[in-house]
């Protein structure tokens, strides 16, 4: 690289070590970007192993086997996320407060009633996506996420770091 100046040397070293901190800075915020999705499916599956546990516990020994199963679809501007057991299900009156603060089926000790607020949360009001909830009592849960793509949020952050530092 030449520089006609030390000046304007000194001033491009300054704007490389302004753009290394905020690539740095973005990439804290991607990581953390990615991570809270990541807590709400850990808080989903954990939810579901609940259910199918109760349910099991319903069986007496009967023949039920607990299933959850996690898939995942490209929706192509976005990325479905479902997670579905054959748990206790819910009836509506549950499903309409499920996402409520401090709602919670558990008994007192097993649940805060705060995982699915958050949840809901994190997924909608962070990250402009959705989450559906198809349930039948006694049957299943499936929970639906929607989430946008990531890429347009790293590509306008890196453009973004790049201008300032080029500044």
């Amino acid at each position: 690289m030449f520089f006609s100046t030390r000046e304007e040397m000194e001033n491009k070293r300054i704007n490389e070590v302004i753009g290394e901190v905020l690539q740095e800075q973005f990439l804290a915020l991607l990581a953390h970007h990615v991570r809270l999705p990541g807590m709400v499916l850990l808080n989903l599956i954990s939810n579901s192993f609940y259910a199918t546990t109760q349910r099991k516990a319903e069986a007496n020994g009967g023949s039920y086997e607990p299933i959850l199963t996690a898939t995942t679809k490209n929706l192509g501007d976005g990325v479905e996320i479902s997670i579905r057991d054959n748990g206790t299900g819910m009836p509506p009156e549950v499903t309409e407060k499920m996402f409520n603060p401090f709602f919670t089926t558990k008994p007192v000790g097993e649940g805060t009633g705060l995982g699915l607020s958050i949840s809901h949360d994190i997924i909608v009001k962070q990250h402009s996506g959705s989450i559906e909830v198809d349930t039948q009592p006694g049957e299943f849960t499936d929970i639906r996420i929607v989430l946008p793509r990531a890429a347009e949020f790293i590509a306008e952050g890196r453009g973004l770091v790049q201008r300032l530092a080029d500044q």
